[in-house]
């Protein structure tokens, strides 16, 4: 036998309980206007506020327009033949390898183009 008495609420014990809850309508309601009382009544401290110091940027090299396109060449090489390094389905491994060659030489020469201009890649890549 099942026991089919109505449960109370267990926090008045007057009224019955809401169905899957431990308490009663009224005392559940009452309860969460307590609680949102409780938080909104909390202060907010609010911090000082401290005024940004100035902070100069560093200066930047000045590159004159046959190194800045040395530079830019050489970018654009890596890029396509970083693109192009991971294999794709289709492409035969003599394709691939005729490609790769070709742009391994284009990122050299645009390397030893830097080199010759002055710029240091070292340097540059840690920026």
């Amino acid at each position: 036998m099942y026991n089919t008495s109505q449960l109370w609420c267990t926090r008045c014990q007057n009224n019955p309980r809401v169905p899957g809850q431990r308490w009663c309508r009224a005392c559940l309601s009452h309860y969460q206007r307590e609680r949102r009382a409780q938080q909104t009544a909390t202060s907010v401290i609010q911090a000082e506020i401290h005024a940004m110091p100035q902070v100069t940027p560093a200066p930047v090299p000045v590159l004159s327009e046959a190194q800045r396109q040395a530079l830019n060449e050489y970018k654009t090489a890596r890029r396509e033949y970083e693109a192009r390094r991971q294999t794709r389905q289709g492409w035969l491994p003599q394709d691939r390898s005729m490609i790769m060659v070709q742009l391994t030489l284009r990122v050299e020469h645009a390397r030893q183009r830097l080199v010759a201009l002055g710029i240091n890649l070292k340097v540059r890549e840690g920026e």
